[in-house]
């Protein structure tokens, strides 16, 4: 990983470059549900190539700087690395693509010594949450940071509540507190997790009240739209209500619903999906194609990337490897 904040900026601005001409040419999707901003703090997760590493620090800086290059924010050339932010002014024009602040909250679990990632609770005090589990995800949602268009709420649950079913995060701190100002998806098959791994309701009705009530938009995956079962993740049954079905309940009211549908269709226009076609002078972003995938300049900007990220261990002194059998070594 590098410390290169203009770095962080360079390859956004370049995949969400050739990401939308993909999309212009419907080979592909306008919403990209990265970073993964989850601190790495045990190695044994098995997802920590996926993120900036252990340091909240840096995570945090990666968080702001990448989303703003990747919705659009062009970076200045010949800024330096070490400058606190590769642009040259603060600002929000029509997002090119929508990038997502993952996964919201205390999440680096897959499957270990028999818990999983849809049934660990994360026990995390104010002050670990305040240096450690937070800041990334602030620095990447604040409106004068990241300003990220999305964010995802994780399987598991935080201090006894599932991050999908809580309001303390998703409305108070993340919309309230930090000013965050798009859409909020559960992770494929977590909206399912809210009954039925971690029993936080009683039914089906009461799951989809839960998350509504806590702040949630969409579900990625068929437990609000048991319609689309078969396209979604094993966990996901949908219980046979469904959105519709807490509605007819009365459990969640026709307000709530055209508050979550109004954050989704937001971010709609704001990529332009409701402009017409081949129109560049309304929409920045009409006008990249082909041309701008795999181009020379994002070839030699990868390879880059990975002379700059690279990192070199020495292996010596008494704990080098290979280990005889005889060797012990404390961790």
């Amino acid at each position: 990983m590098s410390f290169n904040r203009s770095l962080f900026a360079m390859v956004g601005a370049a995949i969400s470059t050739e990401a939308r001409a993909m999309a212009n040419g419907d080979q592909g999707g306008f919403t990209f549900w990265t970073p993964n901003i989850n601190i790495f703090r045990d190695p044994r997760w098995g997802r920590g190539q996926e993120t900036p590493g252990e340091d909240p620090y840096l995570t945090a800086e990666y968080a702001a700087i990448y989303v703003r290059a990747l919705q659009g924010e062009a970076p200045t050339a010949g800024k330096s690395s070490q400058a606190s932010s590769p642009f040259s002014s603060p600002g929000r024009r029509r997002l090119r693509v929508s990038a997502c602040c993952k996964h919201f909250l205390g999440y680096s679990l897959e499957d270990w010594g028999g818990v999983d990632r849809h049934h660990f609770d994360a026990k995390l005090t104010k002050q670990d949450l305040a240096d450690t589990y937070l800041p990334a995800f602030e620095s990447c949602a604040r409106p004068s940071r990241g300003g990220a268009s999305a964010a995802m709420c994780s399987y598991n649950r935080v201090n006894g509540v599932p991050s999908c079913a809580s309001f303390e995060y998703l409305t108070s701190k993340l919309r309230g507190e930090w000013g965050f100002d798009g859409y909020v998806t559960g992770d494929c098959g977590a909206v399912a997790d809210v009954l039925e791994t971690h029993n936080f309701t009683s039914d089906a009705v009461g799951a989809v009240a839960a998350v509504l009530k806590a702040g949630l938009d969409t579900d990625c995956g068929s437990f609000l739209f048991p319609e689309q079962a078969g396209q979604g993740q094993s966990n996901d049954t949908g219980g046979g209500k469904g959105l519709l079905g807490a509605f007819r309940a009365g459990a969640v009211s026709e307000a709530e619903i055209d508050t979550a549908l109004g954050r989704l269709v937001q971010t709609q226009m704001k990529l332009g999906l409701f402009d017409p076609r081949g129109t560049p002078e309304s929409n920045p972003w009409a006008w990249l194609g082909p041309a701008d995938v795999d181009s020379p300049q994002h070839r030699s900007l990868a390879l880059e990337a990975a002379r700059q990220a690279v990192t070199l261990l020495k292996n010596s002194g008494p704990g080098a490897l290979p280990w005889g059998m005889k060797t012990r070594a404390r961790l």
